[in-house]
């Protein structure tokens, strides 16, 4: 896993790539702790994310739910095809803002496919 910070003037932005999972979670908890305060809107990009375990999902929801606490805004989005999965069957896609089950967004899949 690798993670890219990038601040801006009303939003920071974390890019998560690789693999969240218990061996790469303890480290993204760090950073998440640094985040939780921060005054500005913080955005989870998950677009480069390609897996996510039990571990990476439950560090996303504790995170959301210390930042949630603080009444501070969070998103994520372009969130990849497996995790994106795993968020669905856990039934977090409406809690962490993703698109409904079998609704498609360009926001985060791009323009659907021509038949």
């Amino acid at each position: 896993m690798k993670y890219f910070l990038t601040h801006q003037r009303h939003h920071v932005t974390l890019r998560i790539r690789g693999a969240l999972d218990a061996f790469w979670s303890p480290d993204l908890v760090s950073v998440l702790d640094k985040l939780v305060d921060e005054p500005r809107e913080v955005i989870v990009d998950l677009s480069a994310l390609r897996l996510l375990d039990s571990v990476g999902v439950h560090a996303l929801r504790a995170f959301h739910t210390r930042v949630s606490a603080r009444h501070h805004s969070l998103r994520f989005r372009g969130v990849a095809a497996q995790p994106l999965f795993l968020l669905k069957l856990l039934r977090l896609d409406a809690l962490f803002g993703l698109p409904a089950a079998g609704r498609r967004s360009s926001r985060t899949h791009g323009p659907p496919r021509a038949p």
